[in-house]
Formats: C-alpha cells, sequence, structure tokens
C-alpha cells in the first residue's frame, strides 16, 4: 500500500479536512505533552523575557519527547523535520526524521503548518491547533499540537502533537 497522500487521496476524507481548529491555550489540557511543553515555555519567558533553544532538552522531559517534533528551517526557506519523537514515528507508522515538511501530506496541510509557524513568529507566542489525522485504513485520531517559536533562533520550531488521550 502506498503512504503517499495527496489532498484527493482517501486517506483524507471530508472528516480530516473539516477538522482543524485552532485552540485558546486554556483549552489544552495541563497534562497532555502539548501543555506540558506550554509550561516550560512559560517559565522559560518569565525567567529569561524569552524561549530559547537551549531552554528545553527533550531528554529533561519524558512526557513531552516522545511527542515532539523540532523543525529546521533550511536556507531556502524549507523545513526538515531535526527531531521526531518516538510517539509521532509510532502513531504515523513511518519516520519523519530527516524529511521536509510536507512529506506525505496534501498541500492545504502544508500550509496550514506554514501559517501556523507564521503566526507563532510573528505574535513570539506558540499557537495551539487541534485536528483529526487520518491513519492507516479507516480509523482516525483526534490530536492536539503547539508552535513554539524560539527567539534566539528564529529558524528552530519546536511543534509537540499528541493524541488528545496519551
Amino acid at each position: 500500500m502506498s503512504l503517499e497522500l495527496s489532498a484527493e487521496s482517501a486517506h483524507w476524507p471530508a472528516v480530516a479536512r473539516a477538522s482543524y481548529r485552532r485552540l485558546d491555550r486554556s483549552e489544552v489540557p495541563p497534562s497532555h505533552p502539548v501543555g506540558l511543553m506550554a509550561d516550560r515555555y512559560d517559565r522559560a519567558v518569565s525567567a529569561k523575557g524569552g524561549f530559547r533553544e537551549t531552554d528545553f532538552s527533550p531528554a529533561d522531559q519524558p512526557r513531552v519527547q516522545p511527542w515532539l517534533q523540532i523543525l529546521q528551517e533550511d536556507v531556502d526557506g524549507a523545513f526538515h523535520y531535526r527531531f521526531v519523537g518516538s510517539g509521532v514515528h509510532d502513531l504515523l507508522e513511518f519516520s519523519k526524521s530527516g524529511q521536509m515538511l510536507g512529506c506525505r501530506t496534501p498541500d492545504h496541510v502544508l500550509q496550514r503548518r506554514l501559517k501556523e509557524i507564521a503566526d507563532s513568529r510573528t505574535a513570539r507566542n506558540p499557537i495551539f491547533s487541534t485536528s483529526v489525522l487520518p491513519l492507516h485504513g479507516q480509523d482516525f485520531i483526534a490530536v492536539i499540537r503547539g508552535v513554539f517559536p524560539c527567539d534566539d533562533d528564529d529558524t528552530v520550531i519546536f511543534m509537540p502533537v499528541a493524541p488528545y488521550r496519551v
């Protein structure tokens, strides 16, 4: 079975395309991996006036690490996955590590991620969202996602994504 996805693919039915919604910070459960990352982000901003890449070590956050994706912007403006946690890998059943942002996803999903990144950079604040992801077969899973900009290196984005119930 091919894993290449397109907007017309049966892997992206209308329910998945229509499920995206931005969230307020208050809608993210504090114990969810995205909520834990948001707490770490808030503490770094309060203590140092900004979130730096060195403020977060995946190894120091065992509940966040499996669900974390770290994106690196290339000189041409494209993003690649520098780090992808094991939870994301297991959920998607393929590895994004080293891949470009948008690999195996329809263009409308890539455009949403790029908009979230741009909005988080402009606001200098995290962006939170929820959506339903199609899995292999006919299954779907609801996830919460966060997009966290770094103040010291604008080319790095922290993006945890995890099922609602982890």
